[in-house]
This record gives structure tokens, sequence and C-alpha cells, in this order.
């Protein structure tokens, strides 16, 4: 993840969407789920992905957006 983000010119965004969207996935699951846990991917197409305890979770989408200097991110649990 750290990697990824920092890849991008506007780092800190990145890093802050990520860090949503793992707080998204956390509240998803009720809080049943520890932040340490959660990863942030990226798939072939560049599409978020959530992982947890290193296995890609099927059940729940995710949305990050970036906007002159503030990011927020989403996940739905299906």
């Amino acid at each position: 993840e750290k990697k990824y983000c920092l890849s991008f010119k506007d780092r800190v965004s990145r890093l802050a969407g990520h860090f949503a969207a793992k707080e998204a996935v956390v509240k998803a699951y009720g809080g049943k789920v520890f932040i340490g846990k959660v990863e942030i991917r990226h798939n072939a197409k560049g599409a978020p992905e959530a992982w947890i305890s290193k296995k890609k979770d099927k059940n729940i989408l995710i949305s990050i957006s970036h906007a002159r200097g503030f990011s927020c991110a989403m996940a739905v649990l299906l």
C-alpha cells in the first residue's frame, strides 16, 4: 500500500484515501475486523480491493475519491 501511494504526486491524499478505505471496511463489518488486518490493494484495472488477513474479501466493494487535498472512501458490504 505504502509503495503504491508514494508512487503518486499527491502522496498525502493517496495515503489518506487508503486510510479512509480501511476505516470504511472496519465500519462496514461493525468493528469486528481489526484495522491492522485490512489492506487496500488495486486490481489490474486500478479498482481498489479489500484484503483482510492477506485474503481478498469478495464481499465488499470500495470507492476512494481524491480532490483538492481532500480524500474520502466508502465501503459497501454485499
